[in-house]
């Protein structure tokens, strides 16, 4: 299920709809969509749940190849807002290597991490890495259990901030 969203909703904030979606059973992907393309939006979506961000002025493929993506499980952010989003989270400082060892991620699914901020897909991945979809499907899956993301773009800002990308 996938549910379009508007930051500046009349009647209930778009923010505040996208935590209540996060939060039911069976929860549907959002994909906020807004004229507002200032950072704290983008971070504060992703925050509250949102598996996409995109400008209002963003081309019709682009909206339905949004959707294509999150609903087959991928993260989207309009290439618009990815450089202040980039440039927020490393504004949070470095973190380290060291910082995964608690996840215990094998040399594999650190790879596959380290792809994940780089922004590939799962097909570019199985291309770069010569293996199967499904093989790059368990690796994502058991990077974003052991990692604690709760999706794509979690595991990518983990990746950015532990110099993996």
């Amino acid at each position: 299920m996938l549910a379009l969203v508007d930051i500046r909703m009349p009647g209930l904030d778009g923010l505040a709809a996208t935590r209540a979606l996060a939060a039911v059973p069976h929860a549907p992907a959002v994909i906020v969509v807004t004229t507002f393309d200032e950072d704290s939006y983008v971070l504060d979506a992703i925050a509250a749940g949102a598996r996409g961000f995109l400008l209002k002025r963003c081309s019709g493929r682009e909206l339905v190849e949004a959707v294509r993506r999150v609903a087959a499980g991928d993260s989207i952010l309009s290439p618009d807002v990815t450089g202040a989003v980039l440039d927020r989270v490393r504004a949070l400082g470095p973190a380290t290597l060291a910082d995964l060892t608690p996840f215990a991620l094998t040399e594999r699914e650190r790879e596959i991490l380290a792809l994940l901020g780089a922004g590939l897909t799962n097909a570019e991945m199985t291309v770069r890495l010569h293996l199967s979809m499904s093989s790059v499907k368990t690796h994502v899956s058991n990077v974003l259990a052991k990692t604690g993301s709760r999706d794509r773009v979690q595991a990518a800002i983990l990746a950015i901030r532990a110099g993996l990308s």
